[in-house]
């Protein structure tokens, strides 16, 4: 016995549905279409207006304080006098984003100078060789010595080569340096360094994963050039009380990493990068991802609820709403991220809107088409409709369609006009109880001269 056309059409939409579910579904957890989510993300973070820390200064190596100081390396009494002034200043802590991985003749008043200061953080970066991690790459001794602390400076390369994260520790066989700016603001807090959770193992450790909101692209903190600080030619109230980070932004010196803010504008600097890491820390707004468990849940309940819409309406109609459905997606991953600095990963749920419209409109004509096909073979069977010549079984079809609408239109006529000329009175009525044919002795009979009054006649 063959299966009812609706029964049939409510099947292929609960196969339909749970197709498109267990797509979306392994999309989200394996992270299928993770280029699509990170580019989704870097669009949606360049919309966000995120301000730049008031409270972050960043003292610049630039082009004009190498053409007033003489080409670099700068011997290390110029760093010394830098500390000195911005210490008569009253800054903060300062992060000497600059590498002193061997011993110079000025290290003594380098050290003595970031001893009187007191809160002075120096980096410590991977040892590589031969394209290997092979340890820690710190300080010279002596200068490490008379660092407050020691920062990592690493960041961390998403697949598509761009920076959007670091880890707040890093370091070889444990995960016990904190990174360069959690440094620095633990000095400024008067925090003792205290890794929670630090790894261990063989080989380079990380701990503590965060995503940054940058504030936009290179040059959003206020920056100082360096030759203008140690001239005295930036007055102390744009210091004081400052966290300062020094670090070259010199085109082609500095240890420059693409951002999602970057666009046309180039790379962003090292010292810069650490700035926005800074300022997410110091107001605790570091971006959070959505668990991918919970990420898959959700986009099968909106693939879900877009096949319910499907399901209750034609296809302008859920062309429209699939379009909504798309809109609010991305509005929900924009608010998300806006609000709560949360990034709920979208690509999977767009996907799954749109495989679900293309494919439950395939099966709903599909369906459609099959049951139009079987009734015009039945009348074809019985020669009320003419065989199809059309090379487009589309077109056979509706050519098909129109003779059984002349024929079902010539047959409507054709019993009005026999009930007109009964000679007794004949009323047919809608299953509403409203009249759909009646004659004239019905009308003379009834005392009733319209259908409308036909009716209340009938009902009184």
């Amino acid at each position: 016995m063959p299966m009812r056309p609706d029964r049939r059409i409510l099947l292929e939409w609960g196969l339909v549905s749970l197709i498109v579910c267990a797509l979306v579904t392994l999309s989200s957890l394996q992270g299928w279409l993770w280029r699509a989510d990170l580019q989704l993300y870097d669009i949606a973070l360049s919309r966000q207006e995120v301000a730049a820390d008031p409270a972050v200064v960043i003292v610049a190596i630039d082009n004009d304080s190498l053409d007033a100081l003489g080409r670099w390396p700068w011997p290390r009494h110029l760093h010394a006098s830098l500390i000195e002034r911005l210490r008569a200043a009253g800054a903060g802590p300062i992060g000497l984003d600059l590498v002193f991985a061997e011993s110079g003749p000025d290290d003594a008043a380098l050290a003595d100078a970031m001893r009187r200061h007191g809160r002075v953080v120096l980096p410590m970066l991977q040892q590589v060789r031969h394209g290997r991690i092979t340890g820690e790459s710190t300080p010279t001794p002596r200068l490490r010595a008379a660092a407050a602390r020691l920062g990592h400076i690493q960041a961390e390369f998403d697949p598509d080569g761009i920076v959007r994260s670091t880890y707040r520790y890093e370091g070889w066989e444990t995960a016990a340096t904190a990174q360069f700016a959690l440094a620095l603001l633990d000095l400024e807090r008067g925090t003792p360094p205290r890794p929670p959770g630090a790894q261990g193992g063989p080989g380079w450790q990380r701990a503590g994963w965060m995503r940054v909101p940058f504030a936009g692209p290179a040059g959003s903190f206020t920056q100082y050039a360096y030759a203008d600080v140690l001239n005295g030619r930036v007055p102390d109230a744009a210091l004081r009380g400052k966290t300062i980070l020094v670090g070259v932004t010199s085109a082609g010196m500095a240890d420059a990493v693409p951002v999602p803010e970057s666009g046309q504008l180039g790379l962003m600097p090292g010292v810069e990068f650490h700035a926005n890491v800074l300022s997410s820390l110091r107001k605790d707004s570091a971006i959070q991802l959505l668990p991918r468990w919970l990420g898959a849940l959700l986009t099968a309940a909106i693939c879900l609820l877009q096949m319910l819409l499907l399901a209750r309406m034609n296809a302008r109609t859920g062309l429209v709403w699939t379009a909504v459905v798309l809109l609010g997606i991305l509005l929900l991953s924009v608010l998300a991220l806006a609000i709560p600095a949360l990034w709920i990963r979208p690509a999977s749920a767009i996907l799954g809107c749109l495989t679900a419209y293309p494919l439950w409109s395939w099966r709903r004509l599909e369906a459609m088409q099959r049951y139009v096909e079987a009734e015009m073979k039945a009348l074809r069977a019985v020669h009320l409709v003419p065989a199809g010549g059309h090379l487009d079984p589309v077109q056979q079809q509706l050519g098909a369609l129109r003779a059984a609408a002349g024929l079902a239109r010539e047959a409507h006529r054709l019993v009005e006009t026999v009930i007109a000329h009964l000679p007794v009175g004949v009323v047919a009525l809608y299953a509403d109880g409203r009249v759909r044919v009646d004659n004239r002795a019905a009308r003379e009979l009834l005392g009733a001269d319209t259908p409308e009054a036909v009716g209340a006649a009938l009902r009184a």
